[in-house]
């Protein structure tokens, strides 16, 4: 054997060595990223750890092929996309796209357009949300996968929903909805139906409640307590948007029963924060509500859902003003005036220290290949922490205007609980039939009797504008409603706790407040004649009693109000 033959040998044998090795580290690595993905969501911040650690190692090791680099971009974006950074997030996506491997790999690329899609639309970036889904789509269509195709048509149709397109969603739907029969996908055909149903209402809200029934009953067929919990909380909100508060929170309570039973504590939370705001509006059990508010409350922050916080936060301060209490509700005021402030000041840093990140990696794989171009890199540096500053800088502006509007809001709010205090007393047995009348062969008159009594005069000085009569006197009233004088003016005093002249003056004051905001530039002498006020002393008095303003103080500020404050 000459010295060719030789080297050409162990040449082979050591090529042959280096390949194996090789191929050993890949398959480390990939048994690696597997291992770690394993644990997300869970484990997102070790993922994320530990595939920047496998990046620095790639940089030493110029064997590791593209497939696993792209892994690895793809293990990082999944794991800051579930710590909420989603512009890190997006960012790895795009390498991966970018990769020689995704080319190759239809699935990987599809799993980055679906992922990128939702990001987008979280981030109210509709356009290139919709675009993502068609490049999805367009992959789907592609495999032939038509199970895939119709899971993207079903999220393009909940984007159209989100941007109002709701003649295309609805039709998107229907699509899809027709897949999944042919399908015998029942638990899918409930998730479609309720979508159907929100993409109808409030345009066609008899076709909403004809879907949701269908819904339900597919949901109860096949023991689906998802498809039962999310039927019955759009049922309930749909109720209560009719008034039919009752009913609404009869349908809650299946919720909780469910929810309880399988540990759905996102739903559970969401049916006692809608049971609270129903019994508020309906004006029932306010302590029962205070009790539901607490369990939302509970339930919101155990499963992190800040959305859900904030919603139980504006009830809790629906409720401090229905009670009348102003501390309790000057309390919830601030607790949400500074959950806002600190879900702000916590966004900001997020978008901050992603804008940071990206940054920093673009920045090392620039200095690594472009080491020349230093003056420009400090330039991009520069510019990417003046846009962090500037962002920083707009969130705290944001901030500050709200908080200055919201404290405006309180001392408004203040005044509302005054003149809730100083508003018409009703009866209560004021939703009772009417049975007890009073003539003039009536004896001592029953405490039902004042209030039916109380209930028949507020109601024909409201619904014939009684008040509007500058003349008016209790006698006039009396002859109105064939009542003896001395039962109406026991029934305005013990029942009503007020007198006749405060009586119709507070009907009068709401009348003037209502022509004040009406836009209509009615002059103060104008709304006296129409409001039946007899003097303009009179009318100033009793509607800075009424209110704390005068009435042009009262329409000034009304013109500024905030348009996320209710008037008063």
């Amino acid at each position: 054997m000459n010295i060719h033959a030789v080297l050409f040998r162990s040449l082979v044998v050591v090529l042959l060595v280096f390949q194996t090795r090789s191929a050993m580290a890949q398959t480390d690595y990939t048994k690696i990223i597997r291992d770690v993905a394993k644990d997300l969501p869970a484990g997102a911040e070790k993922a994320d750890s530990t595939a920047r650690a496998l990046l620095r190692e790639f940089e030493r090791d110029p064997s590791v092929n593209d497939s696993v680099i792209a892994k690895t971009n793809f293990l990082l974006a999944q794991a800051n996309l579930y710590m909420g950074k989603r512009n890190i997030a997006l960012n790895y996506y795009q390498k991966v796209l970018q990769s020689p491997h995704t080319a190759g790999s239809p699935a990987l690329a599809d799993a980055c357009w679906n992922n990128m899609a939702t990001i987008y639309g979280r981030q109210f970036r509709y356009r290139e949300a919709a675009e993502a889904y068609h490049k999805s789509l367009g992959i789907a269509e592609q495999r032939g996968d038509s199970s895939e195709i119709v899971s993207t048509w079903i999220n393009i149709g909940l984007l159209s929903h989100q941007m109002n397109n709701n003649d295309e969603a609805i039709d998107i739907f229907n699509k899809s909805y027709a897949y999944k029969v042919r399908q015998r996908d029942t638990f899918a055909m409930t998730d479609v139906l309720i979508n159907l149903a929100n993409a109808h209402y409030p345009s066609s809200v008899a076709k909403a409640e004809q879907l949701l029934n269908e819904a339900l009953a597919l949901s109860k067929r096949v023991n689906n307590n998802y498809g039962i919990v999310t039927t019955r909380i759009n049922q309930a909100t749909l109720e209560s948007d009719r008034g039919n508060f009752r009913k609404s929170n009869e349908m809650l309570k299946e919720v909780v029963e469910l929810s309880t039973n399988s540990e759905m504590q996102e739903y559970l939370g969401i049916a006692y924060r809608i049971m609270a705001d129903n019994e508020i509006d309906a004006n029932g059990n306010l302590d029962l509500a205070a009790e539901y508010l607490k369990n939302a409350r509970r339930l919101a922050e155990e499963t992190e859902r800040t959305d859900l916080v904030r919603l139980v936060k504006e009830v809790e301060i629906k409720l401090g003003v229905r009670t009348g209490n102003y501390n309790t509700f000057l309390q919830s005021l601030e607790d949400y005036i500074k959950f806002n402030d600190d879900y702000s000041q916590e966004n900001a840093r997020i978008i901050n220290s992603e804008f940071q990140a990206i940054h920093e990696v673009k920045n090392f794989a620039d200095l690594n290949q472009k080491l020349g171009q230093d003056v420009s890199k400090r330039n991009r540096q520069l510019l990417f922490s003046l846009l962090a500053l500037l962002g920083t800088m707009i969130a705290v502006g944001i901030i500050a205007v709200q908080y200055y509007r919201l404290r405006q809001a309180s001392k408004t709010m203040y005044r509302m609980n005054v003149e809730i205090a100083n508003s018409i007393p009703l009866a209560a047995t004021r939703n009772t039939v009417s049975s007890v009348s009073l003539n003039d062969d009536t004896g001592d008159a029953t405490d039902v009797a004042l209030a039916n009594l109380y209930n028949i005069l507020v109601s024909r000085i409201e619904n014939e504008k009684l008040y509007l009569d500058p003349n008016l006197t209790l006698g006039d009233l009396c002859l109105k409603i064939n009542r003896k004088q001395r039962y109406v003016s026991q029934a305005i005093s013990e029942v009503g706790k007020t007198s006749f002249s405060s009586l119709i003056n507070s009907f009068r004051v709401n009348e003037a407040r209502r022509l004040l905001t009406s836009g209509q530039g009615f002059s103060v002498n104008e709304i006296i004649e129409k409001t039946g006020f007899g003097s303009r002393p009179a009318f100033h008095r009793n509607f800075k009693a009424a209110t704390g303003f005068t009435p042009s103080e009262y329409q000034d500020w009304a013109k500024n109000l905030p348009p996320n404050v209710p008037e008063i």
